[in-house]
């Protein structure tokens, strides 16, 4: 069910225009420039089409893997693909805060940092 709640919540960015993103509420707070927001957006914007594509290939490797249970379930390459698609969501969620520290300047990033930790960029 989180799965599906999240799917159609990324979906719904995916088809967003910029004019319409919405800055997570923690953004929000840091006083950022005209500038800064569209940059931002653009970097949320990708960042949750790249996270959706992967989700969704998540969710087709656990669909093989119910599959191939019912068979002799050979997992090496299917344990592969998983290892590969947990691996770019950790690159994907590094890439988004590597812009995100480009954007930000030194005081709004000692802001972020204090919240980071509630933060889900998912």
């Amino acid at each position: 069910m989180r799965v599906l709640i999240m799917f159609i919540f990324l979906i719904s960015f995916v088809f967003a225009d910029i004019k319409n993103v919405k800055l997570p509420y923690d953004l929000s707070k840091l006083n950022l420039t005209k500038i800064q927001k569209q940059k931002l957006k653009k970097a949320i914007i990708n960042y949750r089409k790249k996270l959706n594509s992967l989700h969704t290939k998540e969710e087709i490797i656990e669909y093989k893997v119910q599959k191939e249970f019912l068979k002799d379930f050979e997992y090496r390459n299917l344990l592969k693909e998983k290892i590969e698609v947990k691996k770019k969501l950790i690159e994907n969620e590094f890439e988004f805060l590597k812009q995100l520290h480009t954007i930000l300047n030194k005081t709004q990033r000692e802001k972020f940092i204090k919240q980071l930790k509630e933060w889900e960029i998912e």
